[in-house]
């Protein structure tokens, strides 16, 4: 069975009313998700939401030893570009890893928080091959896109390099300090690992709305389409809105 899984806290899950997982069980309602998050559990215990899925970061996986690693390389460096934010695009990679150790025979697909679901999920056009990942790819950027990878049910060697790159501070060496930086490497860096990118032909640097991920799903990528999307729920909650 496939596993769907993301990472969000308790204000985003306010400020977008929980659109993730709902629209997730709306059009997939036997799916298994996995969603990692510090602060989300007490306030998911609603009617017509299954509380269950929802987990904390396993402190074993190293997660706290890295963003105190990141706050001594990030000193003299513009946190507020992207590029240089390493713990808050840290938490995919050691996500995913925690939930292969759950679902250990299954195919794992990550969904950015800020994706709403239209329809099922085309499982048949995105699955990896078992000992592969699939992504979208970008030629026209210096790193894939972030909001979207499955993983193939014998391709956790790639998850274990992924986080890897975090725990040993492997990531500072890079030109960019995020996780797909790090992914990129992976993919070209893990032996035997069976590539299917799914924008290939697309030379964009937006590729998802061209891709079959179009057919069943949106992604608000940004702060412009968040804000456009959700503007009411923040006003709603009280929200501050931090753009991520």
């Amino acid at each position: 069975m496939p596993v769907i899984v993301t990472s969000m806290s308790k204000a985003y899950w306010a400020m977008t009313n929980g659109s993730w997982l709902r629209t997730l069980l709306e059009f997939n309602p036997k799916i298994s998700y996995y969603i990692v998050s510090e602060d989300l559990p007490e306030c998911i215990m609603r009617p017509n939401f299954r509380p269950i899925g929802i987990d904390r970061l396993d402190e074993r996986l190293g997660h706290a030893d890295f963003v105190k690693l990141a706050e001594f390389h990030t000193q003299d460096r513009d946190t507020t570009n992207y590029r240089f934010q390493p713990v808050r695009f840290s938490y995919k990679p050691f996500a995913l890893l925690q939930a292969s150790t759950i679902y250990q025979f299954d195919d794992i697909y990550w969904f950015d928080a800020d994706v709403e679901f239209t329809d099922a999920i085309y499982f048949d056009h995105i699955k990896p091959d078992p000992y592969g990942v699939t992504y979208l790819g970008r030629d026209s950027w210096p790193h894939s896109e972030a909001g979207f990878v499955g993983i193939g049910a014998f391709a956790r060697e790639f998850l274990r390099n992924w986080v890897n790159y975090y725990t040993t501070g492997a990531l500072f060496t890079l030109d960019e300090w995020h996780d797909v930086m790090a992914m990129d490497r992976c993919l070209i860096e893990t032996p035997g690992l069976h590539l299917k990118n799914l924008s290939e032909e697309i030379h964009d640097k937006h590729p998802w709305p061209h891709t079959v991920l179009a057919e069943f799903s949106v992604h608000h990528k940004g702060p412009g389409r968040k804000q456009d999307k959700f503007k009411s729920n923040e006003a709603l909650h009280g929200v501050i809105y931090d753009g991520k």
